[in-house]
């Protein structure tokens, strides 16, 4: 233990209390005071040699706490040395009485304070450092050791020291004494017990005479100390250690003993042999296997010997694996409140598997609703109980042991309840003269069968009412109402679980709808770049809410926030685009019906619009395609096609400009036969390039069978959402239209196209 020390305190201590003796030393010299430095090499004595090494002895023992003084009061060990130095000092040199006054003691502290140097001066050193300093007044060698010590140590393993207790280094207390005084072996010899591993090494003695000089290079003498022990591991491989086909590993194993352990390797309880990917080094502590093959699986034992016996120990080299699911979850149908489990055991190489839960990709400890409920068992399987109603849904269950990517299994939760209300309302409102819905908001496992009605307390038969149906969700759908509608009604659902009760008492109030006063013109048309405003306005009637405005595009495409601009209920449409041609929507709602009045904006100077219901007729070597144009761009343009086609499979596209031009309607001859193609049609008119259809998959007929149309699209009468044509052109197969539904103004052979044209009124087909 080294112990700092402030150089500071002792050596002003030291100075204060040889200077409180007032006197001079006669050293063959002319008289002069006390002073710092102490001139040792004028001093004519060597006592104060004597005196000075004697008290730097006393202070190791301060240091190595064997004078009694607890390690933490160094600075009283330090006075009662100064002291005692002090006292024979003074007597030696003949320092007389000490200091009379209080002044003249406060003088001799000043002087004291006033000598010591400025470097080292409130530096705080170690002991060992300590000695230095102060010796080097004096000549004197710090180069000495202490009674008894190991080689390489700094600290003493033990002193022996008159009239003092004896001490004993650390890891050495209770084992080393001095022989009995009757051993016949030297008095100062060492007797050391419990002999361990450790204590190998070479040890000194020696003898200090605390009144003479020490003589270094006589004094000492050596002595090496072997302990034989039996080998022991420091390092040794894991037990289990996991690879892959052609991986490289490292087995180390180290073992300490004496004489050194001897280390042997074995595989399966034979040698190990050494090859071009496997080698033993560093004195055989590793083994190396580069590339492992499926003979070097196995079990490697690594044998450490000497004279003083031998241990080993054995790592098993495995081929990992990842986890895998071995008994995945199953679907489950339970009833609320009941307890589910969903089993998911895997099976892995190492076997840390770690299995993860989620709900509809939810990990099931972070869904609110089921943390409470929900329990993922050390075996891998979940439980959740109670189940409700909310908690159907997937569950997943992901398992992995780190090596390969993770394994899945799922399962579906089927949880069943009894039908029931979720909310009541309580004013319904109905519009007078339209059709009205009277809603029961209802949730069902398994699905609603059927929904019984009261109206003023009364049960109520919609399938013997005229008017009133009721509709798959369970609500009341009146086709016209009347005032004879009004009343308070209840909705009581059912389903195979039977019923969770009735729904609260609703009023259902018939009120007249809201109405137009001002509509949007029935179309609008603008060129590109133009702005155009439509306007829309709508009122209450008496005794009901006024109704809000609001614009949307009738195919559902949002509306550009940073072009249009919707001031009550007018909308207006900045910088046209060719995106903009379409059916615009003004909806007015309040709470007793939404009425809707349609308008259609045509914006023309564009490219084409994209062609759209493209069919097919293949043969063995061609494809016959036909479609319905698009828009063209305007009345001032024409519009002409390019028809793409490639071959299933292949990244280039073909094209086949259509002629005549403007005809919708063209042949790809050359094709092979039983082969897939895909085809698109594009409109182009002056100003470029238009959008492209939808691509249509044909395959042509293998040799020897008929043709047949192959279009994968369905033909559809209606046009698409950007078409601002009256006329609509349409393949005229049979079954293509149900004569019953359709209503013709005119219908007219074009014999050029071979195509029926018909213009239809009123009702889409």
């Amino acid at each position: 233990m080294l112990i700092r020390m402030n150089l500071r305190f002792f050596l002003q201590t030291f100075l204060t209390d040889l200077l409180r003796f007032k006197g001079t030393i006669d050293a063959g010299k002319e008289q002069s005071r006390i002073g710092f430095p102490l001139k040792f090499r004028e001093i004519g004595t060597s006592k104060l040699r004597d005196y000075l090494k004697a008290a730097l002895y006393e202070l190791k023992l301060c240091d190595f706490d064997v004078v009694g003084i607890h390690r933490n009061s160094v600075k009283d060990c330090l006075q009662i040395v100064l002291i005692n130095i002090k006292e024979e000092v003074a007597f030696e040199l003949g320092l007389r009485q000490r200091a009379e006054t209080q002044e003249e003691d406060q003088q001799i502290e000043e002087q004291a304070a006033a000598a010591i140097p400025e470097t080292p001066v409130d530096e705080s050193i170690t002991m060992q450092e300590f000695e230095k300093h102060l010796l080097q007044y004096d000549g004197i060698s710090t180069d000495r050791r202490p009674a008894l010590s190991a080689l390489g140590q700094d600290i003493p393993i033990y002193i022996w020291y008159e009239s003092y207790p004896t001490h004993s280094g650390e890891g050495y207390e209770g084992r080393v004494s001095r022989v009995s005084a009757d051993s016949p072996y030297g008095a100062a010899s060492l007797n050391l017990t419990n002999i361990r591993e450790s204590d190998q090494g070479w040890y000194e003695c020696k003898v200090v005479f605390l009144n003479r000089s020490p003589n270094s290079h006589k004094n000492g003498t050596w002595f090496h100390l072997d302990v034989h022990a039996p080998p022991r591991f420091v390092v040794t491989p894991e037990e289990v250690i996991y690879v892959n086909l052609g991986d490289a590993i490292i087995l180390n194993c180290q073992a300490e003993g004496t004489p050194t352990p001897e280390i042997l390797w074995y595989k399966d309880a034979n040698p190990v042999e050494t090859s071009a990917t496997i080698g033993i080094f560093n004195d055989g502590t590793e083994l190396r296997i580069s590339n492992i093959r499926h003979e070097d699986i196995g079990d490697y034992t690594c044998i450490a010997r000497n004279g003083e016996g031998q241990i080993s120990h054995t790592a098993r080299v495995i081929i990992a694996g990842g986890a895998v699911i071995m008994v995945p979850p199953t679907n489950q149908t339970k009833l609320e409140g009941e307890k589910v489990q969903f089993n998911c055991e895997a099976k892995a190489l190492p076997g840390n598997v770690t299995v993860k839960w989620f709900r509809e990709g939810a990990p099931v400890k972070e869904v609110a609703a089921l943390e409470t409920r929900v329990t993922i068992r050390r075996d891998g399987s979940l439980v959740v109980n109670p189940v409700s109603a909310d908690d159907s849904g997937q569950y997943l269950c992901e398992v992995s042991n780190g090596i390969g990517e993770p394994q899945s299994a799922s399962a579906y939760l089927n949880v069943e309840y009894p039908a029931k209300v979720t909310f009541t309302p309580t004013i319904q409102y109905l519009p007078f003269r339209l059709a009205g819905v009277v809603q029961c908001y209802i949730k069902a496992n398994p699905p609603l069968q059927y929904v019984t009605w009261t109206k003023d307390k009364r049960l109520l038969e919609p399938y013997q009412t005229k008017d009133i149906v009721i509709m798959n969700n369970g609500s009341l759908l009146f086709t016209r109402v009347n005032q004879n509608h009004q009343g308070r009604y209840t909705c009581t659902p059912y389903n195979a679980q039977g019923t969770q009760g009735s729904s609260g008492q609703m009023e259902v109030l018939v009120r007249k709808p809201p109405t137009f006063t001002i509509e949007p013109e029935g179309m609008y048309q603008r060129k590109v770049g133009e702005t155009v405003e439509m306007h829309c306005d709508a009122q209450e009637a008496e005794g009901t809410q006024k109704p809000s405005i609001q614009w949307q595009r009738r195919d559902g495409t949002m509306l550009q926030k940073n072009r249009v601009r919707v001031n009550g209920g007018n909308i207006t449409i900045d910088s046209l685009r060719r995106s903009d041609f379409g059916f615009y929507q003004c909806v007015a709602s309040n709470e007793v019906a939404t009425i809707v009045t349609t308008t259609q904006l045509v914006v023309e100077g564009t490219q084409p619009h994209a062609p759209y219901n493209l069919t097919a007729t293949a043969t063995e070597f061609a494809v016959t395609l036909s479609w319905l144009p698009g828009y063209s761009g305007g009345p001032d343009y024409k519009q002409d096609y390019t028809i793409w086609y490639r071959e299933a499979g292949v990244s280039e596209w073909s094209t086949i400009p259509v002629t005549p031009s403007g005809s919708t309607q063209v042949t790809i001859n050359r094709l092979a036969p039983g082969t897939t193609y895909e085809f698109e049609v594009a409109g182009k008119n002056a100003l470029g390039e238009g959008m492209m259809s939808k691509i249509i998959t044909v395959r042509t007929l293998d040799v020897g069978l008929p043709a047949k149309n192959q279009a994968t699209s369905t033909p559809s009468l209606s046009p698409p959402e950007d078409s601002a044509e009256e006329t609509y052109t349409v393949r005229a197969f049979i079954g293509l239209c149900d004569l019953t539904v359709c209503f013709f103004e005119k219908w007219q052979l074009d014999w050029t196209s071979a195509v029926i044209i018909i213009k239809i009124t009123n009702q889409k087909l």
